[in-house]
């Protein structure tokens, strides 16, 4: 398993970007020193080299998407653009990636910045699609310590080998309050299949992370732990609430427990994460600790801005601007909208 940890000039064209962007409260500065950390799924994020060991045909220019390198360096350009409405007024600190397919897109994705200094951790995972997670990080206001690839290993049925799946990506860092922070980069498997069938696969997922956090928890009850990904289920859904045991984030602050930061945009919000068939759903989520959870100014939401969106003509409303539609090129972003998190400095 091949693990890259690379150091990139970066920084974005903030002339670039599109005009007309509303101002959200999602990009307001927190009354206090913090650290946003902001999590996207880049949907399908390939190069349009084939490699042989991954089942990348669909996306090469005479695979059945026409991928093409033109397209390729405009969905890097896009996928910065949304990054960058996801600042606060600068580039974010930690952003976790999900559909990347290897270290070349992220690289890519990081030549589109500037004047700022990034790095990133990539493990090549084993699954079958060949999309990954990542982890960039701004390497002057957060220490790396260390990282790993935790694998989630899917139950065999009737002597078949579960369909391999990502990894979870585990980094601590050093902040700049002198603490270490865990940080877990997931995207769990999906909903294909339906979501009840597909459900005790999110199932294992959910327990594999669990039983790392609990090993984090017995080290240190007060750990500083944040959890990002697109976990394929909403926040009150039996893998995120029972298995990993994230509660909401209207519950009482007790020791060595997690609250998911968004329990509450799910179930009030217009527009959250995801949508599909005309339905919104919170997939992406952030999850803290109780030592973090506790702490005074911590806030999360939606990157909902305006150029992220169009018009849903079928099901009406807004919906997230695509790179496809169907088999249709569209040169949008991607089919989910980034999350966030803004961490304060802990005392």
């Amino acid at each position: 398993m091949k693990h890259f940890v690379c150091l990139l000039t970066a920084g974005f064209l903030l002339f670039a970007m599109p005009f007309g962007l509303a101002q959200s409260s999602a990009l307001l500065p927190v009354a206090r020193p913090s650290c946003r950390m902001v999590f996207y799924n880049t949907e399908n994020f390939f190069d349009a080299r084939h490699d042989s060991l991954k089942n990348d045909e669909d996306f090469l220019p005479e695979g059945s998407y026409h991928w093409t390198w033109l397209r390729y360096r405009l969905k890097a350009h896009r996928i910065a653009q949304a990054l960058a409405a996801a600042g606060d007024g600068r580039l974010p600190a930690l952003i976790g990636l999900a559909e990347i397919e290897n270290d070349r897109v992220v690289e890519t994705l990081l030549r589109e910045f500037h004047q700022a200094e990034y790095r990133y951790i990539h493990y090549e995972s084993p699954d079958w699609r060949g999309i990954d997670v990542a982890l960039i990080y701004d390497r002057f206001r957060l220490k790396l310590i260390d990282s790993e690839a935790i694998p989630v290993v899917m139950p065999s049925q009737n002597g078949v080998p579960g369909r391999p799946t990502r990894d979870i990506l585990h980094a601590s860092f050093l902040l700049p309050d002198q603490h270490v922070y865990h940080v877990f980069v997931c995207h769990w498997p999906s909903r294909y299949g339906g979501a009840r069938a597909s459900e005790p696969l999110r199932f294992q997922a959910a327990a594999t992370l669990r039983r790392r956090v609990e090993e984090l928890f017995l080290a240190d009850p007060q750990a500083r732990i944040v959890i990002m990904g697109d976990l394929n289920d909403e926040p009150s859904d039996r893998s995120v609430a029972e298995v990993l045991g994230a509660h909401p984030d209207t519950a009482r602050c007790r020791p060595a427990s997690l609250y998911d930061l968004l329990w509450r945009q799910a179930r009030t919000a217009p527009v959250k994460s995801h949508k599909y068939q005309g339905e919104w759903s919170m997939l992406d989520h952030i999850i803290v600790s109780s030592s973090l959870y506790a702490s005074p100014g911590l806030s999360a939401g939606v990157v909902n801005a305006a150029f992220l969106l169009e018009e849903d003509e079928k099901y009406l409303g807004l919906r997230p601007k695509r790179t496809y539609v169907g088999r249709s090129y569209h040169g949008g972003y991607s089919d989910h909208l980034p999350v966030f998190a803004d961490i304060p400095a802990v005392e």
